[in-house]
């Protein structure tokens, strides 16, 4: 991120690359260890090797989808990107095409250790929608299962849905005003027991250590943010 920031500072000017910077909620210190919220920590203890569900929809965040499922398949994770549409072929919301491994339907036969939602504003709008979804996480909290969501999706469909009651937690500032929990909106990675919010694109690889860290332990965190160059090694 860090690269193509000062590719848009280059050819656009600093001005643009700060707008750009800011509206992906970058961290300034990179490098430097990141940090996590945990609040009421509990653990998250995978029957086997963490099974992760991403649903993907048109208009996801490129971003945050790929990055987070790149970083847990790396750790060893079993990732299933399922698309909520109705095909497997999505356009993201910069217009890169992504293709899921099955379709939501097919997925929805399986249980999961954890469910992600990748951000995105019209795909949050079809992730609150999807009624098959929206029972999955549900099922998923009343079966105290870790779940989560990153960039708007906490704002949009977590929030909506009352899967974030009793929960502090993290989103995209511009609807940051929709959580009924605003106590912890400037914390870019909020964990609170089963629960996992991210601030934004910027902030996905935080995210994807954070559960990493949750699954595998904190060395194995440290260890794969330090072979992606993420902090000093």
């Amino acid at each position: 991120m860090e690269f193509a920031v000062m590719l848009v500072e280059q050819l656009y000017g600093k001005e643009k690359a700060d707008e750009i910077y800011e509206f992906l909620v970058m961290r300034s210190n990179h490098g430097n260890e990141y940090i996590i919220t945990e609040l009421n920590p509990v653990e998250w203890t995978p029957n086997d090797s963490p099974k992760i569900l991403v649903p993907i929809a048109n208009g996801s965040v490129e971003t945050e989808a790929v990055t987070i499922v790149d970083i847990l398949r790396r750790a060893g994770a079993n990732v299933v990107v399922a698309s909520v549409e109705d095909q497997l072929e999505i356009v993201a919301c910069c217009k890169v095409k992504l293709e899921a491994d099955v379709l939501l339907d097919e997925a929805a036969k399986l249980s999961y250790d954890l469910i992600i939602l990748p951000g995105g504003f019209d795909s949050a709008s079809t992730f609150a929608k999807s009624e098959k979804l929206v029972n999955m996480l549900k099922k998923q909290r009343d079966s105290q299962r870790p779940y989560g969501a990153i960039c708007a999706a906490p704002a949009l469909v977590l929030e909506p849905h009352g899967l974030l009651k009793g929960k502090k937690a993290t989103t995209f500032p511009p609807v940051s005003d929709k959580l009924s929990d605003r106590s912890e909106i400037e914390k870019r990675v909020v964990i609170d027991g089963n629960v996992i919010t991210g601030k934004g694109a910027g902030t996905s690889m935080e995210f994807a250590l954070g559960i990493v860290e949750k699954f595998f332990g904190l060395k194995e965190a440290i260890e794969s943010a330090k072979i992606m160059v993420f902090v000093h090694p």
